[in-house]
């Protein structure tokens, strides 16, 4: 099985700190479940690493959705019509690309149409920044012309065609019933905002989660409670501020500091991973620093 990363941009993924949360997950478990998808770098890396479980993935945005079920069934289509975008890539196509929901029309592109435009605006986005306003539209802007890496596309499809996946364009709720006992779910939703440095959080993935309010993430801690009711193994990730610290107060809980730079910004936050479980260093202090 050839190694396998996101094949597309997503701000807040997890490619960089994959190791730390490896540290953190049970050594054995049923199926796993990941409602929060948004860039699947965590779910790629336990696929490569599990066959026999299924994998229940889901997320709030369509487009998102819609572009990993066109990977797995069908990516030369979605190389194809990608290579043509990245032959004409500049800011007005962009634009034009990115226009197709403010148009009307991005419900006459086929499928496979949907998933380049969605991926071709992730990747050429400023910042790797992909952004909805409260219409839905996607109000990303161009920040530079990439190629899309063809070889890795078609080894995430591979890895796709190789496991059981059930895809689904969904809120994180409507999965709690095909969780059972011993099953892992990983949850990576939009953090809370109230960093202790009063810097922003970047929520604005979706329209419907345009801000990660103190209501959300209590709804966050009410999923994994049911989830604990249930005998599964929970893990969030989330950062480390007054909200989180009181909702998760009595969890499980190991952080690492992280320098990251987001549209030119740059600093260290704290990333902190709740489980409802013992974590493999939950009672160390971790202080080492990851780039991201």
């Amino acid at each position: 099985m050839r190694a396998v990363k996101p094949f597309y941009s997503w701000v807040g993924g997890k490619r960089r700190v994959l190791d730390f949360i490896e540290e953190c997950l049970p050594a054995k478990f049923g199926n796993y479940h990941e409602p929060f998808l948004g860039g699947g770098a965590v779910a790629l890396h336990v696929m490569a690493r599990h066959p026999e479980p299924t994998y229940y993935l889901s997320d709030l945005n369509k487009e998102l959705i819609n572009a990993w079920e066109c990977v797995r069934d069908t990516p030369e289509d979605v190389i194809e019509i990608s290579t043509i975008h990245s032959e004409r890539m500049d800011k007005q196509y962009f634009l034009y690309l990115r226009n197709h929901d403010r148009r009307g029309t991005l419900h006459l592109l086929s499928p496979e149409e949907r998933a380049a435009r969605f991926i071709t605006l992730c990747n050429n986005a400023f910042g790797g920044m992909y952004a909805e306003n409260e219409q839905g539209h996607c109000r990303s802007s161009f920040g530079m012309v990439r190629t899309l890496q063809t070889d890795n596309l078609r080894a995430v499809s591979e890895l796709l065609n190789t496991r059981n996946v059930i895809l689904n364009a969904q809120s994180f709720e409507r999965g709690l019933d095909h969780v059972t006992a011993g099953d892992l779910v990983y949850l990576d939703p939009p953090y809370a905002d109230d960093a202790d440095d009063g810097t922003d959080t970047f929520t604005g993935y979706v329209k419907q989660t345009t801000q990660a309010t103190d209501t959300f993430q209590q709804a966050v801690k009410r999923y994994m409670n049911r989830l604990t009711q249930k005998g599964a193994f929970a893990l969030a990730s989330n950062a480390d501020t007054a909200t989180t610290r009181e909702l998760f107060d009595g969890w499980n809980t190991i952080s690492k500091s992280i320098y990251w730079t987001l549209a030119q910004e740059s600093r260290v936050a704290t990333e902190r991973l709740y489980g409802n479980y013992l974590l493999t260093q939950a009672l160390s202090d971790r202080e080492d620093t990851i780039v991201v």
